[in-house]
């Protein structure tokens, strides 16, 4: 217990355990520097989509969450009482939110929640069933709401807009926004590539403040239109967050198509949905990443995908799976994770992760599907085959991961420390050991390190000493080319000027739990991808080397020795 306790302070694990993972889908987090806290919102699945609202959970840590409260009340609940926002209204007016506002009926879905300094006020921005447009299925359309504190309530904005010039030199007129009017209306809307919307229906709203200009935009994904065909990423410039300037509307990404301005396909694993954006600035190559989910919610291949462009509302280019497209998702063959999608990322300390949902039910289907829990991986920037910097993670994960670095005093130091290894095969590179890209799916051009038969020796010297818990040595998910065990690990250290090795016994590779015959898929064999032999240990201090001792599997068919990663814990 002593043991098992301290692993749970240095690393996590993602479960399916809805009583212990947040259930909920589509999150959006963000941090509270005035009470410590991570606030995470999402859509809430199964029979709470219904007419209840957006719930809201915090956590300290960013790995163990509770639910506080919804944050946005449906307008028609009797949860909604006077009691809840005596702060924010007077009674009466209570009562006209309920009686009038177009949000009280209908589902809810995927919120996302900024602080605007200037404002002094939490905004966020979602989407509900509309019924103003007459329009029958009920039509979806984003709505904005505030509130002076992250837990909520949110309360539906309503105001007045003023009246302005947009970037092109037309003007528009003031406005009042009441409870019975949409936040923003798409309606005889013209885009970038000169397509006419008389109604265009939309979810997933995504604010971003671009670092470079200051400037404010909003994306957002087109549902309906008479140009539309599949789920489809716009964006627009804001002139504030009340006020789009509708001369920048503009097409971001299109399901299959490499560029939105592209005539053909070129690309066949999106379905009709490219939805759930988010977009990223690089300083470092002074680049915009859009990343969005493809496929339907229910799919087990639910992914995160990216796309690159030099300015915020693009021209965005895909980028193909063998270069780094997907930064998370899930092989339809699967048995261990499903459907990682709609998701949002979070900076903790100088590290970030995605926070993505994950199916409970590992068989969904469009008919047959449970509520969704949150799963959260480290991203990373890595380089492609091409030279390009992208978008990286280790997940979705299934093994053990080091929790963030502000909370535990440790990170992975591998990268401080010159490798060198006894051999390796021809076009393999020894940063593969320590590069960040861990190869979990199909064809996604990220490279193990490949050698030949054991004895495969890993030597890794430190320029200066060190401080090492542990380390973690991240299996291949190639079956005939994964590592049997570790033999033994050797750590040389020094303490009171004299020289010491500690060596560990047998570090093994939990087949047990990493491998599995998939009896849905014609008797397939598999590898979980990204799974780890650990080694904990007392914290050694001055430490100067390490070296890693790797065994081969037995089988005939073995035909090499590979492995995706080298982790030291340490500081």
């Amino acid at each position: 217990e002593e043991e098992q306790a301290e692993v749970n302070e240095l690393f996590y694990q993602n479960t399916l355990d809805t009583t212990v993972s947040p259930v909920t889908a589509d999150p959006s987090v963000i941090y509270c520097e005035e009470d410590g806290y991570y606030y995470m919102y999402g859509t809430l699945d199964q029979v709470w989509i219904y007419g209840i609202g957006i719930c809201c959970f915090r956590s300290k840590n960013l790995i163990d969450w509770e639910m506080i409260d919804n944050a946005f009340y449906q307008p028609n609940q009797t949860q909604l009482d006077y009691e809840k926002v005596s702060g924010l209204m007077t009674e009466e007016e209570l009562a006209e939110y309920k009686e009038k506002s177009w949000i009280k009926n209908g589902n809810i879905w995927a919120p996302s929640v900024i602080y605007d300094k200037d404002l002094g006020k939490y905004l966020m921005f979602s989407s509900a069933q509309s019924t103003v447009k007459g329009v029958t299925p009920a039509d979806y359309e984003l709505f904005l709401a505030v509130s002076d504190h992250p837990a909520g309530p949110f309360i539906q904005w309503t105001g007045t807009v003023s009246g302005g010039q947009y970037n092109n030199g037309t003007s528009y007129g003031s406005r009042e926004v009441s409870y019975e009017d949409l936040y923003i209306d798409f309606v005889k809307v013209t885009d970038n590539l000169g397509n006419y919307y008389e109604q265009l229906g939309a979810i997933d709203a995504e604010p971003f403040i671009d670092p470079v200009t200051n400037k404010k935009y909003l994306f957002f994904v087109g549902t309906r239109g008479e140009n539309l065909d599949a789920n489809t990423i716009f964006g627009v410039e804001m002139i504030d967050w009340f006020t789009p300037d509708m001369s920048t509307l503009s097409i971001i990404a299109v399901p299959n198509f490499a560029k939105p301005t592209d005539l053909t396909k070129t690309l066949s694993d999106e379905g009709t949905i490219n939805e759930g954006p988010c977009v990223v600035y690089n300083e470092e190559n002074r680049k915009y990443y859009l990343t969005y989910s493809a496929n339907e919610f229910y799919s087990k291949t639910y992914s995160v995908k990216q796309a690159v462009a030099d300015s915020p509302l693009g021209i965005y280019e895909k980028l193909p799976n063998q270069k780094g497209g997907r930064i998370i998702g899930c092989e339809a063959d699967w048995l261990h994770r499903s459907g990682t999608g709609h998701h949002t990322f979070i900076t903790v300390g100088e590290e970030t992760f995605i926070v993505y949902p994950m199916h409970s039910n590992l068989k969904s289907t469009s008919t047959v599907w449970k509520a969704r829990c949150i799963g959260y991986d480290r991203v990373n920037w890595v380089t492609n085959p091409d030279g390009l910097l992208v978008l990286s993670s280790d997940g979705p994960s299934y093994d053990y991961r080091l929790r963030p670095n502000i909370y535990t005093g440790y990170s992975n130091i591998a990268t401080k420390a010159t490798i060198s290894v006894n051999q390796m095969q021809v076009g393999s590179d020894i940063k593969y050991l320590t590069d960040g890209a861990y190869n979990m799916l199909i064809n996604e051009g990220k490279y193990d390190f490949n050698a030949n038969k054991a004895p495969l020796e890993i030597t890794l010297d430190f320029n200066s000493p060190v401080s090492v818990k542990g380390l973690m040595v991240t299996n291949s998910r190639n079956l005939e080319r994964a590592f049997e065990k570790i033999s033994k690990i050797e750590v040389e250290y020094t303490l009171n000027g004299q020289k010491y090795r500690a060596i560990t016994g047998e570090v093994i590779y939990d087949w047990d739990r990493f491998y599995y015959n998939n009896k849905d898929a014609n008797d397939l064999m598999h590898m979980i991808s990204g799974c780890n032999s650990v080694a904990v240990f007392e914290e050694i201090q001055n430490v100067s080397r390490i070296k890693i001792y790797l065994e081969n599997q037995i089988w005939d068919s073995v035909e090499g020795l590979s492995l995706a990663e080298i982790l030291v814990i340490g500081k």
